[in-house]
């Protein structure tokens, strides 16, 4: 094995390993902020291990959120969501608590 080929191999390997704590952390703050999604007229689910939902009944937007490689994305057949202008890397409860900021200001 060449240089090269173990240097693509050591990066991999440390976005696999960033991208499993990330997920961890989002699976650890998922009761917290599902109770503060709530409070705030959210509603949080959780699709996989991998995937999360945030949605606001009354906006009729929804979310779709990645925690392990990042992703935010808003779904096309819905009303379209608040932009979130989150830190990177960001969290499951920055996500949340950054979507409770707009809704405040639009509602």
């Amino acid at each position: 094995m060449n240089d090269d080929a173990r240097y693509w191999d050591g990066l991999r390997d440390a976005r696999s390993k960033s991208a499993r704590g990330r997920r961890q952390r989002a699976a650890r703050d998922f009761q917290g902020a599902k109770i503060i999604a709530g409070a705030e007229g959210m509603d949080l689910r959780r699709c996989s291990e991998f995937h999360y939902q945030l949605s606001h009944p009354r906006g009729g937007w929804l979310l779709n959120l990645y925690p392990g490689n990042q992703r935010v994305c808003g779904d096309r057949k819905r009303p379209r969501p608040p932009y979130l202008n989150l830190p990177r890397p960001w969290t499951l409860l920055g996500a949340v608590m950054a979507s409770a900021i707009p809704t405040i200001t639009t509602e």
